[in-house]
């Protein structure tokens, strides 16, 4: 039995040490272009599109997302819509940051201390408050 671990946890590190090159790369990522897309978005100039306007033709149009590229919003929508998809943002940066420790944890060989169950507690529970939030984003409109 101790052989047939030995093997698994083996199995464990060489697929852990596989997804560092993944995980990592994955989350610098998410985080710049999320914060340079923002940041885009903050810059775009203002006009007189209200938050109603807004969330009635997120509804309507079938790609929501180049409409609110292109359509000038007041101050209000916009920052609205930054605070909500920092939101997201910070949901996914953070799930994809506990994810990284989990794998890392597994890389070392210790697949179920401590320190790897919380990482993976964390990264389940975000993962479920960001499936509320995105479901709620939904219902909304």
């Amino acid at each position: 039995m101790n052989v047939e671990r030995n093997k698994r946890i083996a199995a464990f590190r060489k697929v852990s040490g596989y997804l560092l090159w993944i995980s990592m790369p994955m989350l610098i990522f998410t985080g710049l272009m999320g914060a340079i897309a923002l940041l885009i978005f903050a810059c775009l100039p203002t006009g007189n599109t209200t938050l109603i306007d807004v969330v009635i033709n997120m509804t309507v149009i079938n790609d929501p997302m180049a409409w609110l590229w292109k359509a000038k919003l007041d101050l209000t929508s916009k920052i609205t819509c930054i605070a909500i998809a920092g939101t997201g943002l910070y949901m996914c940066t953070y799930i994809i940051f506990y994810f990284h420790g989990l794998i890392e944890c597994f890389y070392e060989g210790d697949i179920f201390n401590k320190v790897a169950v919380n990482h993976a507690r964390k990264a389940y529970k975000m993962n479920l408050y960001f499936a509320y939030f995105f479901y709620g984003c939904q219902l909304m409109a």
